[in-house]
Protein backbone atom coordinates (compact mmCIF):
# COMPACT_ATOMS: atom_id res chain seq x y z
CA UNK A 1 0.00 0.00 0.00
CA UNK A 2 1.93 3.15 -1.26
CA UNK A 3 2.19 5.27 1.72
CA UNK A 4 0.80 3.75 4.09
CA UNK A 5 0.07 0.16 6.32
CA UNK A 6 -2.74 -2.15 6.97
CA UNK A 7 -3.10 -3.78 10.37
CA UNK A 8 -4.95 -6.87 10.37
CA UNK A 9 -5.76 -9.09 12.34
CA UNK A 10 -7.46 -12.62 11.27
CA UNK A 11 -9.11 -14.08 13.79
CA UNK A 12 -10.20 -11.70 16.86
CA UNK A 13 -9.63 -12.97 20.06
CA UNK A 14 -11.01 -10.84 23.43
CA UNK A 15 -7.31 -9.88 24.27
CA UNK A 16 -7.44 -8.20 21.19
CA UNK A 17 -9.70 -5.11 23.10
CA UNK A 18 -7.12 -2.34 23.36
CA UNK A 19 -5.49 0.38 21.99
CA UNK A 20 -3.57 0.15 18.12
CA UNK A 21 -0.69 3.01 17.34
CA UNK A 22 0.55 3.85 14.04
CA UNK A 23 3.27 5.22 13.79
CA UNK A 24 4.72 7.15 10.38
CA UNK A 25 8.49 8.20 10.27
CA UNK A 26 11.21 8.87 7.37
CA UNK A 27 14.14 10.14 9.68
CA UNK A 28 13.87 13.65 9.18
CA UNK A 29 12.01 15.21 12.40
CA UNK A 30 9.80 13.21 14.64
CA UNK A 31 7.86 10.33 14.08
CA UNK A 32 4.23 10.46 13.62
CA UNK A 33 1.63 8.59 15.57
CA UNK A 34 -2.45 8.11 15.57
CA UNK A 35 -4.28 5.77 18.24
CA UNK A 36 -7.38 4.15 17.72
CA UNK A 37 -9.17 1.91 19.74
CA UNK A 38 -10.73 -1.68 18.84
CA UNK A 39 -13.45 -3.30 21.34
CA UNK A 40 -14.40 -6.69 20.68
CA UNK A 41 -17.81 -7.34 21.54
CA UNK A 42 -18.58 -10.91 23.76
CA UNK A 43 -21.16 -12.99 22.06
CA UNK A 44 -23.06 -14.70 24.80
CA UNK A 45 -24.99 -18.01 24.21
CA UNK A 46 -28.23 -16.53 22.81
CA UNK A 47 -26.24 -13.95 20.55
CA UNK A 48 -27.20 -10.87 21.86
CA UNK A 49 -24.22 -9.35 22.72
CA UNK A 50 -24.22 -6.94 19.63
CA UNK A 51 -25.75 -3.33 20.29
CA UNK A 52 -28.14 -2.03 18.09
CA UNK A 53 -27.35 -0.81 15.10
CA UNK A 54 -24.16 -3.15 14.68
CA UNK A 55 -23.90 -3.21 10.54
CA UNK A 56 -24.34 -7.06 8.72
CA UNK A 57 -23.42 -8.36 5.52
CA UNK A 58 -26.63 -9.86 3.79
CA UNK A 59 -24.87 -10.56 0.20
CA UNK A 60 -21.82 -11.42 0.14
CA UNK A 61 -19.27 -11.32 -2.72
CA UNK A 62 -18.59 -14.29 -5.43
CA UNK A 63 -16.36 -15.77 -7.01
CA UNK A 64 -15.87 -14.07 -10.37
CA UNK A 65 -14.07 -14.60 -14.25
CA UNK A 66 -14.49 -11.28 -15.87
CA UNK A 67 -12.12 -10.93 -19.84
CA UNK A 68 -9.81 -7.73 -19.82
CA UNK A 69 -11.29 -4.76 -20.53
CA UNK A 70 -14.81 -6.06 -20.13
CA UNK A 71 -17.38 -4.72 -17.24
CA UNK A 72 -18.14 -6.75 -13.73
CA UNK A 73 -19.96 -6.27 -11.09
CA UNK A 74 -18.76 -7.71 -7.04
CA UNK A 75 -21.92 -8.27 -5.20
CA UNK A 76 -22.18 -6.49 -1.55
CA UNK A 77 -25.31 -5.61 0.55
CA UNK A 78 -25.58 -5.06 4.04
CA UNK A 79 -27.94 -3.47 6.83
CA UNK A 80 -27.77 -1.94 10.18
CA UNK A 81 -31.14 -2.13 11.27
CA UNK A 82 -31.73 1.06 10.34
CA UNK A 83 -29.28 3.21 10.87
CA UNK A 84 -26.53 4.71 8.13
CA UNK A 85 -23.28 2.80 7.74
CA UNK A 86 -20.74 3.15 5.10
CA UNK A 87 -19.51 0.65 2.61
CA UNK A 88 -15.53 0.13 1.89
CA UNK A 89 -14.18 -2.66 -0.54
CA UNK A 90 -10.48 -4.30 0.39
CA UNK A 91 -8.37 -5.86 -2.65
CA UNK A 92 -5.42 -8.35 -0.96
CA UNK A 93 -6.45 -6.33 2.45
CA UNK A 94 -5.37 -3.09 1.17
CA UNK A 95 -8.20 -0.37 0.80
CA UNK A 96 -9.43 -0.09 -3.16
CA UNK A 97 -8.70 3.25 -4.30
CA UNK A 98 -11.44 4.44 -6.29
CA UNK A 99 -9.99 7.12 -8.35
CA UNK A 100 -11.18 10.20 -10.20
CA UNK A 101 -12.00 8.34 -13.34
CA UNK A 102 -14.72 6.84 -12.65
CA UNK A 103 -13.57 3.29 -13.39
CA UNK A 104 -14.18 1.60 -10.09
CA UNK A 105 -17.24 2.89 -8.68
CA UNK A 106 -19.39 1.75 -5.43
CA UNK A 107 -23.44 1.26 -6.27
CA UNK A 108 -25.89 2.37 -3.89
CA UNK A 109 -26.28 -1.11 -2.55
CA UNK A 110 -22.72 -1.75 -2.04
CA UNK A 111 -21.58 -3.45 -4.87
CA UNK A 112 -18.18 -2.70 -6.43
CA UNK A 113 -18.78 -2.16 -9.81
CA UNK A 114 -15.99 -1.81 -12.84
CA UNK A 115 -16.22 -0.37 -16.12
CA UNK A 116 -13.01 -1.97 -17.65
CA UNK A 117 -11.36 -4.53 -15.80
CA UNK A 118 -7.73 -4.50 -15.97
CA UNK A 119 -5.01 -7.01 -15.28
CA UNK A 120 -3.88 -5.32 -12.19
CA UNK A 121 -7.58 -5.78 -10.66
CA UNK A 122 -7.09 -9.37 -9.92
CA UNK A 123 -7.13 -10.31 -6.57
CA UNK A 124 -9.13 -11.60 -3.16
CA UNK A 125 -11.92 -8.93 -2.31
CA UNK A 126 -13.72 -8.28 0.64
CA UNK A 127 -16.73 -6.14 1.63
CA UNK A 128 -16.67 -3.82 4.84
CA UNK A 129 -19.86 -2.37 6.43
CA UNK A 130 -18.94 0.51 8.90
CA UNK A 131 -20.45 3.15 11.19
CA UNK A 132 -20.34 4.14 14.95
CA UNK A 133 -21.65 0.81 15.87
CA UNK A 134 -19.03 -1.18 14.96
CA UNK A 135 -17.43 -3.12 11.41
CA UNK A 136 -18.66 -6.20 9.86
CA UNK A 137 -16.40 -7.89 6.86
CA UNK A 138 -17.67 -9.86 3.89
CA UNK A 139 -16.94 -13.63 2.82
CA UNK A 140 -13.39 -13.14 0.66
CA UNK A 141 -13.92 -13.61 -3.24
CA UNK A 142 -11.37 -13.94 -6.18
CA UNK A 143 -11.64 -11.89 -9.04
CA UNK A 144 -9.97 -13.60 -12.19
CA UNK A 145 -8.87 -11.11 -15.03
CA UNK A 146 -8.87 -13.16 -18.19
CA UNK A 147 -6.67 -12.29 -20.62
CA UNK A 148 -6.71 -12.90 -24.64
CA UNK A 149 -3.57 -14.33 -25.93
CA UNK A 150 -3.90 -14.03 -29.59
CA UNK A 151 -0.90 -14.11 -32.12
CA UNK A 152 -0.82 -11.01 -34.61
CA UNK A 153 -2.41 -11.71 -38.09
CA UNK A 154 -2.87 -9.40 -40.84
CA UNK A 155 -6.07 -8.18 -41.66
CA UNK A 156 -5.15 -6.10 -44.49
CA UNK A 157 -1.87 -7.22 -45.79
CA UNK A 158 0.15 -4.91 -48.18
CA UNK A 159 -1.04 -5.37 -51.81
CA UNK A 160 1.02 -5.75 -55.03
CA UNK A 161 0.92 -2.05 -56.33
CA UNK A 162 1.88 -0.59 -59.28
CA UNK A 163 3.45 2.62 -60.28
CA UNK A 164 4.26 5.55 -62.79
CA UNK A 165 7.75 6.09 -63.36
CA UNK A 166 8.67 9.12 -60.64
CA UNK A 167 5.37 9.06 -59.43
CA UNK A 168 4.27 8.03 -55.55
CA UNK A 169 1.97 5.31 -53.85
CA UNK A 170 1.05 3.86 -50.41
CA UNK A 171 1.43 0.56 -48.73
CA UNK A 172 -0.98 0.19 -45.76
CA UNK A 173 -0.72 -2.94 -43.51
CA UNK A 174 -2.89 -3.89 -40.62
CA UNK A 175 -2.78 -6.32 -38.31
CA UNK A 176 -4.07 -7.13 -35.30
CA UNK A 177 -4.13 -9.66 -32.19
CA UNK A 178 -4.44 -9.58 -28.83
CA UNK A 179 -2.20 -7.91 -27.23
CA UNK A 180 -2.16 -5.56 -30.27
CA UNK A 181 0.99 -6.04 -32.22
CA UNK A 182 3.01 -3.21 -33.64
CA UNK A 183 3.44 -3.06 -37.18
CA UNK A 184 6.81 -1.31 -39.31
CA UNK A 185 8.31 -1.61 -42.87
CA UNK A 186 11.48 -2.54 -43.65
CA UNK A 187 13.23 -1.87 -46.69
CA UNK A 188 15.59 -5.28 -46.88
CA UNK A 189 17.26 -5.35 -43.27
CA UNK A 190 16.61 -1.41 -42.88
CA UNK A 191 13.51 -0.65 -41.05
CA UNK A 192 12.05 2.64 -42.65
CA UNK A 193 10.36 5.39 -39.65
CA UNK A 194 8.67 4.34 -36.34
CA UNK A 195 6.82 1.18 -35.76
CA UNK A 196 3.40 1.39 -34.85
CA UNK A 197 0.24 -0.19 -33.23
CA UNK A 198 -1.97 -1.72 -35.67
CA UNK A 199 -1.57 0.06 -38.94
CA UNK A 200 0.98 1.69 -40.25
CA UNK A 201 1.24 3.48 -43.90
CA UNK A 202 4.59 3.33 -45.86
CA UNK A 203 4.02 6.38 -48.24
CA UNK A 204 6.43 6.30 -51.10
CA UNK A 205 7.35 9.03 -53.57
CA UNK A 206 9.59 9.44 -56.91
CA UNK A 207 9.41 5.94 -57.71
CA UNK A 208 12.17 5.11 -59.99
CA UNK A 209 12.65 1.25 -59.54
CA UNK A 210 10.39 -1.83 -59.16
CA UNK A 211 11.10 -3.10 -55.09
CA UNK A 212 10.06 -5.19 -52.31
CA UNK A 213 9.01 -3.95 -48.70
CA UNK A 214 8.23 -5.93 -45.46
CA UNK A 215 5.67 -5.74 -43.54
CA UNK A 216 6.56 -6.81 -40.02
CA UNK A 217 3.67 -7.16 -37.22
CA UNK A 218 5.39 -8.15 -33.37
CA UNK A 219 3.87 -8.74 -30.31
CA UNK A 220 4.63 -10.90 -27.15
CA UNK A 221 2.91 -13.81 -28.84
CA UNK A 222 5.34 -13.80 -32.14
CA UNK A 223 5.72 -12.22 -35.46
CA UNK A 224 4.79 -12.37 -38.63
CA UNK A 225 5.53 -10.47 -42.28
CA UNK A 226 4.40 -9.71 -45.42
CA UNK A 227 5.65 -8.49 -48.34
CA UNK A 228 4.42 -6.01 -50.33
CA UNK A 229 5.70 -5.36 -53.89
CA UNK A 230 5.97 -1.94 -55.63
CA UNK A 231 6.19 -2.31 -59.89
CA UNK A 232 7.59 1.12 -61.94
CA UNK A 233 5.07 0.28 -65.25
CA UNK A 234 7.35 0.53 -68.20
CA UNK A 235 6.92 3.24 -70.37
CA UNK A 236 4.88 1.18 -73.01
CA UNK A 237 6.32 0.58 -76.73
CA UNK A 238 6.16 2.95 -79.49
CA UNK A 239 4.48 2.94 -82.10
CA UNK A 240 5.42 0.03 -85.03
CA UNK A 241 6.16 -0.35 -88.78
CA UNK A 242 6.12 3.11 -89.64
CA UNK A 243 6.05 3.91 -93.26
CA UNK A 244 6.63 6.85 -95.27
CA UNK A 245 5.81 7.77 -98.71
CA UNK A 246 6.70 10.46 -101.33
CA UNK A 247 3.17 11.29 -102.72
CA UNK A 248 4.72 14.48 -104.56
CA UNK A 249 7.93 16.29 -104.04
CA UNK A 250 5.94 18.56 -101.47
CA UNK A 251 3.86 15.59 -99.92
CA UNK A 252 4.55 12.56 -98.16
CA UNK A 253 2.40 10.21 -96.74
CA UNK A 254 3.19 8.48 -92.79
CA UNK A 255 1.66 5.91 -91.57
CA UNK A 256 1.81 3.30 -88.76
CA UNK A 257 0.54 0.76 -86.50
CA UNK A 258 -0.57 1.47 -82.63
CA UNK A 259 2.26 0.51 -79.71
CA UNK A 260 1.58 -3.18 -78.89
CA UNK A 261 1.37 -2.31 -75.18
CA UNK A 262 0.50 1.29 -75.09
CA UNK A 263 1.11 3.56 -71.43
CA UNK A 264 -3.12 3.94 -71.06
CA UNK A 265 -5.56 4.66 -73.43
CA UNK A 266 -4.19 6.65 -76.48
CA UNK A 267 -5.17 9.75 -76.70
CA UNK A 268 -3.58 10.74 -79.82
CA UNK A 269 -0.48 10.63 -81.78
CA UNK A 270 2.57 13.28 -82.98
CA UNK A 271 4.34 13.17 -85.91
CA UNK A 272 7.54 14.50 -86.06
CA UNK A 273 10.29 15.61 -89.27
CA UNK A 274 12.98 17.43 -90.19
CA UNK A 275 15.61 17.76 -92.40
CA UNK A 276 18.17 17.91 -89.58
CA UNK A 277 17.89 15.01 -87.66
CA UNK A 278 20.93 15.98 -85.16
CA UNK A 279 18.78 18.89 -83.29
CA UNK A 280 16.82 17.82 -80.34
CA UNK A 281 13.36 16.20 -81.09
CA UNK A 282 11.76 19.08 -79.48
CA UNK A 283 13.04 21.11 -82.16
CA UNK A 284 11.81 19.26 -85.28
CA UNK A 285 8.39 20.05 -87.03
CA UNK A 286 5.35 18.06 -85.93
CA UNK A 287 2.16 16.81 -86.65
CA UNK A 288 -1.14 16.18 -84.35
CA UNK A 289 -2.90 12.78 -85.48
CA UNK A 290 -6.18 11.75 -83.44
CA UNK A 291 -6.04 8.72 -81.52
CA UNK A 292 -8.44 6.86 -84.27
CA UNK A 293 -6.30 7.18 -87.49
CA UNK A 294 -3.43 5.54 -87.99
CA UNK A 295 -2.21 7.98 -91.04
CA UNK A 296 -1.23 11.51 -91.75
CA UNK A 297 0.27 13.54 -94.88
CA UNK A 298 2.71 16.26 -94.64
CA UNK A 299 2.52 19.16 -97.20
CA UNK A 300 4.52 21.80 -97.96
CA UNK A 301 8.10 20.34 -97.68
CA UNK A 302 11.22 20.61 -99.99
CA UNK A 303 11.43 18.77 -102.81
CA UNK A 304 14.81 16.52 -103.56
CA UNK A 305 14.87 16.36 -99.88
CA UNK A 306 16.00 13.65 -97.39
CA UNK A 307 13.38 13.70 -94.39
CA UNK A 308 13.59 12.33 -90.87
CA UNK A 309 10.72 10.96 -89.47
CA UNK A 310 9.58 9.20 -86.16
CA UNK A 311 6.07 9.05 -84.43
CA UNK A 312 4.77 8.37 -80.24
CA UNK A 313 1.55 7.86 -78.71
CA UNK A 314 0.36 10.06 -75.97
CA UNK A 315 -2.17 9.41 -73.20
CA UNK A 316 -3.21 10.72 -69.75
CA UNK A 317 -0.01 10.08 -68.30
CA UNK A 318 2.10 11.88 -70.72
CA UNK A 319 4.19 10.78 -73.78
CA UNK A 320 5.66 7.61 -74.77
CA UNK A 321 8.80 6.49 -76.22
CA UNK A 322 9.24 7.11 -79.93
CA UNK A 323 9.59 5.26 -82.62
CA UNK A 324 12.47 4.02 -84.55
CA UNK A 325 13.67 6.80 -87.54
CA UNK A 326 12.85 6.30 -91.10
CA UNK A 327 14.22 8.81 -93.83
CA UNK A 328 11.76 9.18 -97.09
CA UNK A 329 12.94 11.44 -100.44
CA UNK A 330 10.45 14.18 -101.79
CA UNK A 331 12.08 12.63 -105.34
CA UNK A 332 10.20 15.02 -107.75
CA UNK A 333 9.51 12.80 -110.78
CA UNK A 334 10.05 9.12 -109.43
CA UNK A 335 6.83 7.08 -109.48
CA UNK A 336 6.88 4.05 -106.67
CA UNK A 337 4.13 1.26 -106.41
CA UNK A 338 3.92 0.22 -103.16
CA UNK A 339 3.41 -3.37 -101.98
CA UNK A 340 3.27 -4.37 -98.20
CA UNK A 341 4.07 -7.92 -98.17
CA UNK A 342 4.63 -10.45 -94.57
CA UNK A 343 7.25 -13.03 -94.52
CA UNK A 344 7.27 -14.48 -91.40
CA UNK A 345 8.02 -11.60 -88.69
CA UNK A 346 9.61 -9.35 -91.11
CA UNK A 347 7.23 -6.48 -93.15
CA UNK A 348 8.56 -6.58 -96.67
CA UNK A 349 7.68 -3.13 -98.36
CA UNK A 350 8.12 -3.66 -102.21
CA UNK A 351 8.52 -1.11 -104.65
CA UNK A 352 8.46 -0.98 -108.36
CA UNK A 353 9.60 2.22 -109.85
CA UNK A 354 9.28 2.77 -114.13
CA UNK A 355 12.27 4.29 -114.84
CA UNK A 356 12.21 7.76 -117.33
CA UNK A 357 15.19 6.48 -119.37
CA UNK A 358 13.24 3.18 -120.35
CA UNK A 359 9.97 4.15 -120.20
CA UNK A 360 9.70 3.24 -123.84
CA UNK A 361 10.45 0.11 -123.15
CA UNK A 362 8.77 -0.32 -119.80
CA UNK A 363 11.67 -1.43 -117.78
CA UNK A 364 10.62 -1.92 -114.11
CA UNK A 365 13.38 -2.12 -111.33
CA UNK A 366 12.43 -3.62 -108.01
CA UNK A 367 13.43 -2.99 -104.52
CA UNK A 368 12.51 -4.59 -101.13
CA UNK A 369 13.19 -2.67 -98.09
CA UNK A 370 12.85 -4.23 -94.86
CA UNK A 371 11.13 -2.86 -91.55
Amino acid sequence: MPFGSVLRIETVKPNDNDFFTCVAENGVGDAVRSTGHLKVYRIDREGNEFPQGYPNIIINPELKSVEKEKPTVMQCKADANGHKFEIEWFKNNVPVELGDNRRLTITDTGSLQIAKALESDYGRYECVASNEYGVAYSYAAMLYVRVRRVPPHFTIPPKREEVDPNGGVNLTCVAIGSPMPYVLWRDGANQLGEPVIGKNVLQLKNVTESKNYTCVASSDLGNIEHVGEVIVRAPGTPPRYVIAKALNPRTVEVSWLPPEKPNGVIQGYRVFYTLQPDLPIILWHNQEVQSNTNSTIITNLSPNDTYTICVLAYSAKGEGPVSQLITVITNEGSKCHVTLLWLNDWLILKCSTFSRKHALSDSITDGDVLI
